[in-house]
This record gives structure tokens, sequence and C-alpha cells, in this order.
């Protein structure tokens, strides 16, 4: 584990931002009070990361990450050619879910997993679901933006009338 960022709070206590380097469970808790205090097993990735299989996952990840990104406006672009050059499929499993914005639990789950192809094919579910929900507010918003384009026009049209029948009546607009 690497700490990136640490705050000493007013109140006593320290916040942390950390980042796990290696991927890991808790083997014994040694101590509870006044902090927890454990062992900790470092975890290995599962399955043949050369499987034909695997290899299709990842680029089915990619394909449908780059489309994810592409839909979101707050989601750097960056972020789409970083997971391009992620050569090991269990790290690009953990990258792409770390930069969704889905449910925590989701999120432990795919963690949990070992098995890399269990886990990207996980993801993929994921992902095509984050998809569709993209693609239907994006149906949504073309839509509103449809019906205000047409009252729009349609209020326009209506003023630009009122303007002719008052120069054909004769007044004065």
């Amino acid at each position: 584990t690497k700490i990136n960022k640490l705050w000493r709070m007013p109140d006593g206590t320290v916040r942390l931002i950390i980042q796990g380097l290696s991927r890991c469970g808790l083997g014994e808790l040694m101590q509870e009070t006044p902090f927890l205090r454990g062992r900790i097993l470092r975890l290995e990735d599962e399955g043949d990361l050369e499987s034909t299989q695997i290899q299709a996952l990842c680029r089915t990840v990619h394909r449908q990450f780059k489309a994810i990104v592409e839909m979101t406006p707050n989601m750097a672009r960056e972020l789409q050619l970083i997971a391009m050059n992620i050569d090991h499929p269990g790290r690009l499993a953990d990258f792409v879910v770390s930069n969704l914005d889905l449910a925590l639990e989701e999120k432990q789950k795919l963690l949990e997993l070992l098995d890399v192809a269990q886990r990207l094919e996980y993801l993929t579910g994921l992902l095509a679901r984050e998809q569709e929900i993209l693609e239907v507010g994006m149906k949504i918003q073309a839509q509103v933006q449809e019906k205000l384009g047409k009252s729009q026009r349609e209020y326009y049209l209506r003023e630009q009338l009122k303007h002719i029948q008052k120069e054909l009546s004769g007044d004065d607009p």
C-alpha cells in the first residue's frame, strides 16, 4: 500500500488516501483497539492470462469502455488511452471499474474475484448496463432538446406572424 495523501484533522484524527499496489485480504485480525491491526495475505490473480477467452474479454472491455468514455461528458478522454495501454487483464479490469460510477457493492464484488476471466465477464456485464443507461439518457436528452426546439420555433413563428399582421393592418409595431 502506498499513502498518496495524509491530512491531520483538527479533532486529532488522521485521514488518508491510499493506493493498493497488489490484491490482498485479511488473514488474521490481531488487534481491534485502539485501532485495527491484522496480518495481510497477498492474493494473486488466477487463470490463464494468455487464453483466447481472456484476450477476447479484454477487447470487449476496451470497446465498451471507449464507448462509455465518449458518451460521458465529464470523463477524461485520457482514461481510454490509459486503459488501452494496460497489458495485464486483471489490472485492466481493476482500472476500468475504478473509473466507473457504480455502487460500492458492485466494485467490491469485482475486486474480490481472483479468477481474471470471471472478473472480466462480470465487468463486461456492468459495462453493458452502464452503456445502455447512457444511451437511454442521450435519447431522452435528444427528445427534450427536440421538444424545446419545436416550441421555440413555434414561438418565433407566432411572433413573426404578429408583426406581419400588424404591418398588413397598417399599425406601427
